[in-house]
C-alpha cells in the first residue's frame, strides 16, 4: 500500500472540484476516479478484498488483474464498449457512492467500476487502468472533446 500524501489529496480534490465547476473534459483512471467522486461526497471502501473475499480487483505490486465488466445501456461508456468489456484492474480501494454521477459499470461481484457526469462535456471515470490495456476508445473520446470546441 501507499503511504498517505495530504498534500496530493488536497490537490487533488481541489483540482477535481474546480475542473467539475469549469465543465472541464476529464477522464478519471483508478485513483482519479475515487478523487473525482469524493470531491462530490462519496464514501470509500479502504480495502476491497476484505469486503468481496478475494483480491482479483489487485492480485499484488505492480501487477493488473483481468475481469469483465457490465456497462449501463444509454451511457458513454455503454456506447463506447458495448455491453461487457474485459479490464485490466489493479486497486484496494472503491467507491460506494457517488453523489452527482450516474453509474455506467459493474464488476459481476457488484463492485462499481465506472461513473459519469449526466449533463457535461465529458467526465467519465473508470475504477480499472486502461493504459494498461490494448482498448484505446476512451482515450480516443475524451481527446475528441478536447479538442472540440463547445457547442
Amino acid at each position: 500500500m501507499h503511504q498517505a500524501r495530504p498534500d496530493r489529496d488536497a490537490f487533488e480534490l481541489a483540482l477535481a472540484g474546480a475542473t467539475g465547476q469549469l465543465d472541464t473534459p476529464v477522464l478519471g483512471v483508478c485513483r482519479g476516479m475515487r478523487v473525482m467522486a469524493m470531491a462530490a461526497g462519496e464514501r470509500l471502501e479502504q480495502y476491497l478484498p476484505d469486503v468481496i473475499g478475494r483480491d482479483e480487483h489487485s492480485p499484488g505490486p505492480e501487477v493488473y488483474g483481468s475481469h469483465t465488466v457490465r456497462t449501463l445501456e444509454g451511457t458513454r461508456l455503454g456506447v463506447l464498449l458495448g455491453r461487457e468489456a474485459v479490464i485490466p484492474s489493479s486497486y484496494h480501494q472503491c467507491g460506494t457512492a457517488h453523489p452527482g454521477y450516474a453509474t455506467s459499470a459493474w464488476a459481476p461481484d457488484g463492485t462499481l467500476q465506472a461513473m459519469e457526469s449526466p449533463g457535461s462535456r465529458f467526465r467519465p471515470a473508470v475504477q480499472w487502468h486502461p493504459e494498461a490495456g490494448t482498448d484505446d476508445r476512451r482515450f480516443d473520446a475524451s481527446i475528441a472533446v478536447c479538442v472540440r470546441p463547445p457547442s
